[in-house]
């Protein structure tokens, strides 16, 4: 079984090969489609919202490690008169962080039209948006840039599941639990077992 299809292997072997990414935004609120083209796309039995190539990803890497891994989404090119769009992706906080973004390949036809299915070839837990202002040059406004931060499976995983053996996390599992209360104190102590 191959993880392309005839036509994809067809297309792949082309000189010219047509493509781009479609990237999923598994939102509290719901699933968000979107592309970097300039009309709405459908593919995948989903329809795609154009970002109008404002969109970028950036620091896509494929290694077969257990490393954390990150990338970026971000929308480029926001203009300052915009701002309600920089204070809904701010608000919008408890939405994002932690939340599952995925990122597809679809391959188009010499028409433009989508090939086959989209194929997933990356996936991270999205973080908090970010907000970034470029310096004012001229006369002409600041744009902004909107990033969210994406990290892999392994994020955060050299971490233990609820912080190390110290009374708060034993407070924060067991509440009322003294068991920890003390560690702190019993650290250079010399006990002598048996003791006669």
């Amino acid at each position: 079984m191959s993880f392309f299809s005839t036509d994809e292997i067809a297309l792949l072997q082309a000189t010219v090969v047509r493509s781009d990414m479609l990237v999923k935004l598994d939102f509290v609120s719901g699933p968000m489609y979107m592309w970097n083209g300039s009309t709405e796309l459908s593919a995948g039995g989903q329809t795609w919202l154009p970002m109008n190539g404002y969109g970028t990803i950036s620091d896509i890497q494929f290694t077969n490690g257990s490393e954390s891994e990150r990338f970026t989404l971000s929308l480029d090119g926001v203009p300052d008169s915009q701002i309600e769009v920089i204070s809904k992706a701010l608000s919008a906080t408890d939405e994002v962080d932690g939340q599952v973004a995925t990122i597809y390949m679809q391959f188009f036809g010499e028409d433009w039209q989508p090939i086959g299915s989209p194929l997933s070839v990356k996936w991270g837990y999205m973080r908090k948006p970010r907000v970034s202002r470029s310096r004012i040059e001229g006369v002409d406004d600041s744009v902004q840039r909107v990033a969210i931060g994406c990290e892999n499976i392994f994020y955060n995983r050299s971490l233990p599941s609820a912080g190390r053996y110290t009374d708060r996390d034993q407070q924060a599992r067991y509440t009322g639990d003294l068991i920890l209360q003390f560690q702190p104190g019993l650290l250079n102590k010399t006990f002598t077992y048996p003791d006669y």
